[in-house]
């Protein structure tokens, strides 16, 4: 009487297209992160580098790694019902990443609100991007410089 040990696991229990959604998107981390890397990618690589630089600048380099992360804990996340709590996170930390390169990169500067200027200065690295140089500013202007450091850094931080 042999008996088949049952392999019990959280990916295990996915079952139809959540099984493949963790491949999935750790493909499309891997793509992403090589539309940063090189511009030898196709038409739609260079095109992805240039939107998400020009809306979230330095904070667009965490994309990969968060995408990545999605992949990782996508079978946990399933199971515990918190998909949508760690993609909102993720949209947060990449957001106040942004507002805080902005913050640093601006901290000498007159400030001004420029939305084309954030996107396009997004697109070469520098500050912001359009979403980070929107409400970076906005920030800076309730809190000022420093404050925007330190909420940017605990939020963060949590």
């Amino acid at each position: 009487m042999s008996e088949k040990k049952r392999v019990t696991g959280q990916y295990s229990s996915l079952v139809g297209i959540h099984r493949a959604v963790p491949i999935i998107l750790f493909a499309v981390a891997v793509f992403t992160m090589f539309c940063f890397i090189t511009q030898d990618i196709g038409i739609f690589g260079p095109a992805l580098s240039t939107v998400f630089l020009g809306l979230f600048s330095y904070g667009a380099y965490a994309i990969p790694l968060l995408i990545g992360l999605h992949a990782i804990f996508y079978p946990s996340d399933i199971h515990e019902k918190r998909v949508a709590s760690r993609v909102i996170f993720s949209l947060i930390a990449i957001t106040f990443i942004s507002a805080l390169s902005y913050s640093i990169t601006s901290w000498n500067a007159e400030i001004a609100f420029t939305p084309v200027e954030f996107f396009q200065s997004g697109q070469n690295s520098v500050g912001g991007g359009f979403i980070g140089g929107v409400i970076g500013f906005c920030l800076m202007k309730v809190f000022g410089r420093v404050g925007v450091v330190i909420i940017a850094a605990a939020i963060l931080a949590i």
